[in-house]
């Protein structure tokens, strides 16, 4: 049994691969064989193969498993080593039968691995050819499938099956590789019904030669235009160098036309806090900024989008890449001093395109991993009040209460009293003329690490509260692991007496009600049953940590809650 390992290369990327496999010596045979067949499963369709292969030689010598695809070239296999590689490239034609119509003819570029030659093939294939062949192909048995869960702590797992015969997949996961057996057209003797399907599609093949590989792709092509059988999300890591340049140039324009327009409805959003080493710090707290790109080094107040690209503006030009910036933050109390690049510190979402840039990493999804994520969050138990949307005059008329000479402080006096009396812990506080208890800046030691337990409780519902205001994914999402902490915590007995007056004691059975706090600085989502549709806010990332924060919380026992309510200055 041969295995054959297929990819489609995307259409503009064949001189590409063609270039690369000449900068790692993969050195093309003179003799170019050809095929003509007309297709088994397409009526009046003609295939013209053309088919070229090139070999990089190993170092020691010993027999190969695919001697066959030299044999097929007539290569002496007596010369080749046990740890070469080979490419064999596959041009198909595909023509109309008879000239019956004037369609032009199509082309479509296969690469064939051998050895380790996948390495140099991955980033210039078309991955969408694989994954139309697992939601179109009959499935006999499903053995095992590797799932992505970006947002989880596990985020990747392998599944294991006995006599299942259907693919299901969760909201928040994404098929990352698939080992079946398959139902196969009973023309194919040759080929083995089980297959492996990641960037590519495995086969084994039965004395495997160029007839049989070529009628197996020509089965493959007819299957992706089925129905569609297999209903399957991803959500990945782009690891191709080519895609992921593509993108950064996509954004460095979009940022260059963001200060051209002087918009404040920017491209980017700067991510609210980072994780360092094993503790996650707020960009807020730190002391210090500097921005530096090449020799230029800038202080500035703040980091925020506007000091951003005023700097961007003075010291770069499109020439430049402005994500080559480096972040430096300063924390004047320990010293400590952490640096990242600007695109390791901000959000972007292609809003023409599936693909997403978190914290220095790209990623891409389909249109099934985005529905059944929406469905997800669509079954969330969303409650919104409006008595509970926070004021202007409502902050001011709290500052004032606090100092009666807060109108006569100077501008920086007044920046440095909110400092302290900030939005969110002002609205916390606020809550208990409602009947909550506040518990907002309440710290407790637990294993030594500090910790806030939640920001408000109501304990005659049992109920917990995790709060955050904002815009975007960036400066929201903080709130996921605000709410799962101490909800992990409470539950593995880590957490009994809490630094509050007003609860003496808190065990698992006191919580049955999790809830996230949404305080949106926007205009008001628009209601769905009566009630704000969370699936119309353009956030992403957001929506992702909410979906698995949803499942955590059912499996803790809980019901997960979401309270939205907006801030208007």
């Amino acid at each position: 049994m041969d295995k054959v390992n297929i990819y489609k290369i995307k259409d503009d990327k064949n001189d590409d691969l063609i270039e690369r496999l000449d900068e790692k010596n993969y050195f093309p045979k003179d003799n170019i064989i050809t095929k003509e067949i007309t297709s088994h499963y397409f009526e009046n369709i003609d295939l013209n193969y053309s088919m070229k292969l090139y070999i990089k030689n190993g170092n020691s010598r010993r027999p190969l498993s695919w001697n066959w695809i030299l044999n097929e070239f007539n290569i002496n296999t007596r010369h080749y080593t046990s740890r070469p590689s080979a490419v064999l490239l596959i041009c198909e034609t595909q023509s109309i039968s008879q000239n019956k119509t004037k369609r032009k003819p199509i082309k479509n570029i296969y690469a064939i691995s051998f050895g380790h030659a996948y390495h140099v093939i991955k980033p210039y294939c078309d991955n969408n050819w694989s994954l139309n062949f697992a939601q179109h192909m009959n499935i006999e048995k499903v053995k095992s499938m590797t799932l992505l869960s970006p947002n989880s702590l596990i985020n990747r797992k392998i599944n294991n099956y006995v006599n299942f015969n259907t693919i299901e997949i969760n909201s928040g996961e994404a098929l990352n590789q698939i080992n079946a057996d398959l139902k196969l057209d009973e023309n194919l003797k040759e080929v083995n019904n089980k297959i492996s399907l990641s960037q590519s599609l495995i086969f084994g093949i039965d004395k495997a030669n160029l007839d049989s590989l070529i009628q197996l792709i020509d089965y493959v092509n007819f299957i992706n235009q089925t129905d569609v059988k297999n209903k399957i999300p991803y959500y990945k890591k782009i690891n191709s160098k080519e895609m992921e340049n593509t993108l950064n140039k996509e954004l460095i324009e979009n940022i260059f036309k963001d200060i051209e327009s002087e918009t404040e409805e920017y491209c980017i959003n700067i991510c609210e806090f980072k994780h360092m080493g094993d503790k996650i710090k707020f960009i807020h707290e730190f002391d210090k900024f500097y921005l530096r790109y090449k020799k230029i080094s800038n202080p500035i107040p703040e980091l925020n989008i506007k000091q951003l690209y005023n700097f961007i503006k003075t010291n770069l030009n499109k020439n430049n890449n402005p994500l080559e910036i480096k972040i430096e933050l300063k924390e004047c109390e320990t010293g400590d001093t952490f640096e990242f690049y600007l695109k390791e510190i901000i959000i972007y979402d292609c809003k023409t395109e599936s693909y997403i840039l978190d914290e220095g990493t790209w990623f891409e999804y389909n249109d099934i991993y985005l529905n059944d994520m929406k469905n997800s969050i669509a079954e969330i138990d969303i409650e919104y009040e409006e008595k509970y949307d926070f004021h202007e005059e409502e902050y001011l008329k709290f500052l004032r209460e606090k100092d009666s000479n807060y109108d006569s402080k100077t501008n920086n006096e007044k920046k440095s009293f909110k400092r302290k009396w900030y939005k969110e812990r002002v609205f916390n506080i606020l809550r208990e003329r409602d009947g909550f208890i506040c518990n907002d800046r309440e710290i407790d030691q637990v294993d030594g690490q500090d910790l806030e337990i939640a920001d408000l409780f109501k304990l005659d519902e049992k109920s917990m509260y995790a709060v955050k205001i904002g815009s975007n994914s960036s400066n929201l999402s903080y709130v996921i692991d605000q709410s799962l902490t101490p909800m992990r915590m409470l539950d593995n007995g880590e957490i009994n007496i809490i630094n509050n007056e007003e609860i003496n004691t808190l065990n698992k059975n006191d919580i049955e009600n999790v809830y996230i706090w949404l305080i949106l600085k926007r205009s008001k989502l628009p209601l769905k049953n009566g009630k704000p549709d969370l699936n119309q806010f353009d956030a992403l990332i957001l929506k992702n940590k909410i979906d698995y924060w949803k499942k955590e919380v059912i499996m803790s026992r809980r019901k997960p809650k979401i309270k939205i309510n907006y801030i208007n200055f």
